[in-house]
């Protein structure tokens, strides 16, 4: 498994902040495997914001690409 944490501290709000990203297998109740995702959890340091999903690979993908675009804008 591949892990990931970025700590960084928001400049608008000054809360620190927690970026988790993990490689994952999601199954159904029956254990059949669905998909390989990416596993991305987001919290401020003192738990008031947060948010954690299960991206499949393409969409990770496609969140990559719009980051890249957005850090490229002149």
């Amino acid at each position: 498994m591949v892990d990931s944490r970025i700590d960084f501290v928001d400049g608008l709000t000054d809360q620190h902040v927690t970026v988790f990203v993990q490689s994952a297998r999601v199954s159904d109740s029956d254990e059949n495997d669905l998909s390989q995702s990416v596993f991305f959890c987001m919290e401020t340091f003192n738990g008031a914001v947060g948010g954690a999903a299960y991206i499949p690979r393409k969409k990770a993908k496609k969140i990559i690409k719009a980051m890249k675009e957005v850090l490229n804008e002149k």
